[in-house]
């Protein structure tokens, strides 16, 4: 015997398939009042298609404490499944099924959803009809039409173990209580703990400072070697114009030239290389600020906190960011940062021979980069997240919260968003979120601020990661 799982309902596939499973190893005992097993309706007769109408009436009208005992407090039908045998049924359209149930539900009865699950053997399938969890506040579900199984026109259907009947009188008293009963208080509050940061940066000339100064480099190279200069002064007239990073790298590359072959590229293929190399730069730059930004800038963080003794399942909050304020993906630690990690293309290799022992070993701004270790790390794989965002001339983001339990307070921590604005003169963001639970047919909804932080400084940081200033991380 397996076991019937009864912790969640099956509201999809896979749990239903494990559903069926355990009615098939099992007998007529695991029907309660949660669940109805037939192992073969023909749901194009009236006297079937009645059967279906009558335990979504009798599961709904069970009471909510009752009911969240199994399945999350969905009654549960299943159609084509019973001892030893799987058979399924004929397929058909859930508006067929509407059709013949919505003149005994009523159009404001309960709410059900359908589950197919294909049948092993045949073109058939399983049939599972899942009732929606009764709730506070909901008065007796009334049949609304006579007709087939002793469906009849105003009266009350409950749900016992193992069958579906009329209420008595003291179980519809309780039904008409539970619809007296006000519906469970519930208040949220929501906060963004974080802040946006302003951006300062001056990228035209950092980006132009540093094309200009590989460009002079790389020329320089092909300049002295068609026209040597004075072994005295080479050294100096070619990294003169270079920080004290990129001078290394001209001098490293210089010392590899004693155990190397002669040039292969011609002068034009060296020419069209830098600038190649010079449109890739542009072309990526854009991309690497943002990336900057998200490894410099601290994420933030959603905080939800249930304020009332609610149990609440199924949470999804939805905030609004207005005005110009952007985010960007944020990185964690586990990679240095370097101009590779910004994937700034690496510069041609200077104009001169290559390594002869073991291919081109020589230094490249690249190599280099990533011995230039800094403080600032970025991420290397991606975290599990119960959040997501897009840019959409402000910014949208969703906290997939899940359980909220009574007066808890709830924190996304992906760390995956930074908040960022071009705008110096913004002071606070102003924002606006909304939140929906499972079993509660309503939206809530409220208002926050998101505080503005100190400027971040990219200038600074891009001229130390380019080799353009002496690094000081």
């Amino acid at each position: 015997m397996i076991e019937v799982n009864i912790s969640r309902a099956p509201r999809g596939e896979l749990a239903a398939r494990a559903l069926i499973d355990a009615i098939v190893v099992n007998d007529d005992r695991v029907e309660r009042h949660y669940l109805e097993v037939k192992s073969g309706l023909d749901l194009t007769t009236k006297k079937d298609q009645a059967k279906i109408a009558k335990f979504i009436l009798g599961a709904a009208n069970r009471m909510p404490d009752q009911a969240a005992r199994a399945f999350e407090g969905y009654g549960v039908m299943v159609i084509g499944a019973s001892q030893a045998l799987a058979a399924g049924i004929a397929p058909i359209e859930a508006l067929e099924v509407q059709k013949a149930v919505l003149p005994f539900i009523g159009a404001d009865g309960p709410r059900y959803d359908l589950v197919r699950v294909p049948s092993d053997d045949s073109r058939n399938e399983i049939l599972v009809v899942l009732v929606d969890p009764p709730e506070l506040g909901q008065g007796p579900f009334i049949c609304h039409r006579s007709g087939d199984g002793g469906l009849r026109d105003g009266a009350v259907f409950v749900r016992a173990d193992g069958e579906t009947r009329e209420a008595r009188g003291d179980e519809l008293r309780q039904l008409i209580q539970r619809g007296q009963v006000a519906a469970a208080q519930i208040d949220f509050n929501v906060r963004i703990v974080g802040v946006a940061r302003p951006i300062e940066i001056d990228d035209q000339r950092t980006l132009e400072e540093y094309l200009s100064v590989h460009r002079s480099r790389l020329r320089t190279a092909l300049e002295h070697a068609k026209n040597p200069p004075d072994p005295a002064t080479s050294s100096d007239s070619l990294t003169r114009n270079l920080g004290p990073s990129l001078a290394a790298i001209a001098k490293a590359q210089a010392a590899d030239s004693a155990i190397s072959e002669p040039e292969s590229r011609s002068e034009e293929d060296y020419l069209a290389s830098i600038d190649a190399w010079e449109q890739r730069v542009r072309d990526a730059w854009p991309e690497a600020i943002l990336s900057l930004i998200g490894g410099l800038a601290d994420p933030l963080a959603i905080e939800v906190t249930n304020r009332e003794k609610t149990f609440l399942h199924d949470v999804k909050l939805g905030v609004h960011l207005a005005g110009q304020v952007f985010g960007v993906d944020a990185w964690e630690p586990g990679v240095d940062i370097s101009a590779d990690v910004l994937e700034i293309p690496v510069p041609p290799r200077a104009w001169g021979p290559t390594a002869s022992k073991f291919g081109d070993l020589g230094l490249n701004l690249g190599e280099y980069s990533r011995n230039l270790a800094s403080s600032i790390h970025l991420p290397s794989v991606p975290m599990p997240t119960r959040t997501s965002w897009t840019n959409s001339g402000s910014i949208d983001l969703e906290f997939f919260v899940g359980e909220l339990r009574p007066k808890e307070v709830d924190a996304c921590d992906d760390g995956e968003l930074v908040l960022y604005t071009l705008d110096r003169t913004i002071t606070s963001v102003q924002g606006t979120w909304e939140i929906t639970a499972r079993d509660h047919h309503d939206v809530f909804s409220g208002s926050l601020d998101v505080e503005v932080g100190d400027p971040l400084d990219l200038t600074h940081a891009f001229r130390q990661i380019l080799g353009l200033e002496a690094t000081g991380w």
